[in-house]
């Protein structure tokens, strides 16, 4: 009986030490992902940074989805140096100390971002070609035809020398595939162009080589004296015929 009672007393014991590894494991575990929890509500999700600039008044738009209480934000001109630039309590910011012609990343915590946007930035010029446009005894023309990889702004300097004492107005119409014609030219004669584009917030330019195109020579001009005689001989002609038949 004595040893039964030890042996139903070692079992019970087994069981409690079993038990109580488990529930200190489970307390454990509990404690870890509260923690965790913690961690995820006070880190940023998603950190947005939109280009918000005015032509002349550069500026950033900044937001993260979640309202953390008073937060550092930081920002860099090189994508590592960062340094902070507020501190606030919302979870949105107007950046409008910036510079026309630098990028800009911001963070908060370990979110990095950017306004990085496959249509937005330095435009690249490409693709140009310049084809001769019509042709009168006093004006000739030309058509330039080129693409930019960004949405740009463009414009077309020309000259008869590579200092293009004429340019073209602005087309503030964003795009990507551009046709700009130059008119008004001197038939016969040989132009320097070079191509601008300017990003959709009027910071960033670029431009290309200088090219250089000739404007077809005017057409054959026909005195009076010349289209009466040749009107005559056609008609003579005619007469002939007529006759012959």
């Amino acid at each position: 009986m004595i040893i039964q009672s030890y042996a139903d007393f070692k079992i019970k014991r087994r069981l409690f030490f079993a038990i109580s590894i488990v529930l200190i494991w489970n307390l454990s575990f509990l404690g870890l992902v509260t923690k965790a929890q913690a961690v995820e509500k006070n880190s940023i999700k998603k950190l947005t940074v939109i280009n918000v600039s005015s032509e002349g008044k550069p500026s950033y738009a900044i937001y993260w989805p979640q309202n953390m209480g008073n937060i550092a934000l930081e920002r860099a001109t090189d994508g590592q140096s960062f340094q902070t630039i507020v501190t606030l309590a919302q979870n949105f910011y107007l950046d409008q100390s910036v510079e026309s012609g630098k990028y800009y990343s911001y963070r908060i915590q370990n979110e990095i971002a950017s306004d990085v946007n496959e249509l937005s930035g330095l435009p690249t010029i490409s693709d140009i070609q310049i084809d001769s446009g019509t042709s009168t005894e006093s004006e000739s023309s030309l058509i330039v035809f080129f693409s930019t990889d960004k949405l740009a702004k463009v414009q077309v300097l020309y000259g008869e020398s590579a200092s293009y004492d004429k340019s073209t107005e602005l087309d503030n119409n964003l795009n990507q595939s551009h046709t700009i014609l130059l008119d008004k030219l001197v038939p016969g004669k040989s132009y320097h162009i070079k191509v601008r584009a300017i990003d959709k917030t009027g910071q960033l330019i670029a431009e290309s080589a200088d090219q250089t195109s000739q404007t077809d020579p005017a057409p054959a001009s026909i005195s009076l004296l010349e289209i009466i005689i040749k009107a005559l001989g056609n008609a003579f002609s005619g007469l002939q015929d007529w006759i012959n038949k």
